[in-house]
C-alpha cells in the first residue's frame, strides 16, 4: 500500500493520476473526502479523511503502508501565513516522519523545494551540496521547507529510509488563480514588463516521473534537485505570451519598479480581493539570479527533461481549453 499526503493538491493530484495507470493500491489523505473532484475519484485510490497535523488520523492512514509520498505543504509568500507555514510544513512533516517510523514504513519520499537549498546574492550554481545560508534572500516558505528537511534527515537517523526531492518552479495545469498556474492567467493578454532575475523551471510531469522512479529504485537517504532549465524571467514570460499569441514583455523591472508593482498588487488584493501576483517576499527575490544543477538526477535516473518551450506550450494549451470549456 502507498500513502500520498497532499493528494488533492497541485502536485499530489498529478501523482495520483500517474499512479492510476499502474493500478497500484493507493491511500490518499484529504481533509475533506466530500470535495474530491471526479478526475481524482480513481478506481485504485482509497480516499481517507485526515491531516498532517492530526496525529491520530496519520497513524490510521499509515496502517499497512510500505511507501509514503509526502506532498502536503503550504506554498505561500505572504507574511501573514508565517504561523501556518511553520505548523503545516515543519510540524506536519515531523508528524509524518514519526508516524512512518512507528508504522515501519519502508520508504518515505519527501517533496521539498529548491527554496530549501537557500538563496544568496552570489551568482553561483546551486547543487544538492549547497549549504543553507541565513540571508535576506530567503522567504518564510524557504525557511519552513529547510526546517522540514531537517525533520526528514532526523527520521533517517532513526531508521527511516527516505529520499528528498527539490523541484524548481513547477509548471503545469491546475487552479489557474493560484500558485504557478496563475502565471498563465497573468500572461494571457500579453505583458509589457518582466523581472530581471533568473530561476529554475520544470514541467509537472517530469517531477512526477522522477518521484516515481526514485521511489521504486534503490535510492535512499539522498536529495535530488528536479529542474529542467534555468531561465530568465524575460525568457519564461516570452514563452508564455508567445504560446498565447499576445504581446511579449520588453521592459525590465528595476528593484524600485518591482516594489511599486508589489504595492499595486497588494492594493488590488485589499480593495478587490484579487490574489496578488507579487508579495513583499517575492518582490525581494524576483530580480535575483538563481541557477540550479540537475546533473545528479540526470545521472541517477539516466533522465532527459522536457524543454521549457514544450511544457510551457502544453500548459498554455490546457489553460485555453479550460477557458473554452468554462
Amino acid at each position: 500500500m502507498i500513502l500520498v499526503t497532499g493528494a488533492s493538491g497541485f502536485l499530489g493530484s498529478r501523482l495520483l493520476q500517474k499512479m492510476a495507470v499502474s493500478h497500484q493500491p493507493v491511500r490518499a489523505l484529504t481533509r475533506n473526502p466530500n470535495s474530491i473532484p471526479p478526475a481524482l475519484q480513481l478506481q485504485n485510490v482509497q480516499w481517507i479523511e485526515g491531516a498532517v497535523l492530526d496525529v491520530v488520523s496519520l497513524a490510521e492512514a499509515m496502517q499497512n503502508v510500505e511507501r509514503v509520498y509526502h506532498c502536503a505543504a503550504i506554498v505561500s509568500f505572504e507574511t501573514k501565513d508565517h504561523r501556518d507555514l511553520m505548523r503545516v510544513n515543519v510540524s506536519g512533516t515531523a508528524n509524518v516522519v514519526n508516524a512512518a517510523l512507528v508504522a515501519g514504513v519502508k520508504k518515505l519520499l519527501h517533496v521539498s523545494s529548491i527554496a530549501a537549498l537557500g538563496r544568496t546574492s552570489r551568482d553561483e550554481l546551486i547543487t544538492e551540496d549547497s549549504r543553507w545560508d541565513d540571508s535576506g534572500q530567503n522567504s518564510t516558505y524557504a525557511l519552513s521547507k529547510y526546517l522540514a528537511e531537517r525533520e526528514v534527515w532526523r527520521g533517517t537517523q532513526e531508521g527511516l529510509p527516505a529520499v528528498i526531492v527539490n523541484p524548481s518552479v513547477i509548471i503545469g495545469p491546475g487552479n489557474w488563480m493560484h500558485g504557478t498556474p496563475k502565471l498563465f492567467h497573468a500572461s494571457r493578454n500579453g505583458m509589457a514588463f518582466y523581472p530581471k532575475g533568473m530561476n529554475g523551471f520544470v514541467g509537472i510531469d517530469d517531477v512526477v516521473d522522477c518521484m516515481i522512479k526514485l521511489m521504486n529504485g534503490h535510492f535512499e537517504n539522498e536529495r535530488y534537485i528536479i529542474s529542467a532549465e534555468n531561465l530568465s524571467y524575460k525568457d519564461f514570460f516570452t514563452l508564455t505570451t508567445k504560446a498565447f499569441g499576445v504581446k511579449t514583455p520588453a521592459i525590465g523591472l528595476s528593484k524600485n519598479l518591482t516594489r511599486l508593482a508589489w504595492l499595486g498588487s497588494a492594493a488590488l488584493h485589499r480593495t478587490l480581493g484579487i490574489a496578488p501576483i507579487l508579495t513583499r517576499e517575492t518582490a525581494r527575490t524576483v530580480n535575483g539570479t538563481y541557477r540550479y544543477s540537475n546533473e545528479k538526477i540526470k545521472r541517477a535516473l539516466n533522465y532527459n527533461f522536457k524543454p521549457a518551450s514544450e511544457f510551457v506550450t502544453d500548459t498554455a494549451i490546457a489553460y485555453k481549453q479550460s477557458r473554452d470549456a468554462a
